[in-house]
């Protein structure tokens, strides 16, 4: 297969599943400051309407990166 020396993802990840395999052995993991990662994270995850299965999640990948979710929905989560 492929080389690949640097894949960058987040979670949660829009597909929803682990898809690379045994292709991605090796992790280096980088946190970002908690203040700016929670919004972002709740903005993904309302994008992709809290998606608990993968097929959910997938029908709202043309939806993701738009805009963030509402005060109300952010107070909420």
């Amino acid at each position: 297969g492929d080389i690949v020396g640097l894949m960058k993802t987040q979670y949660p990840h829009k597909e929803g599943v682990w898809s690379w395999g045994k292709d991605m052995d090796q992790v280096v993991m980088v946190v970002r400051n908690p203040r700016w990662a929670l919004p972002s994270h709740n903005a993904l995850s309302n994008e992709l309407e809290y998606a608990q299965e993968w097929s959910v999640a997938d029908k709202n990948i043309p939806n993701t990166f738009r805009a963030r979710p509402p005060l109300d929905l952010w107070i909420n989560w």
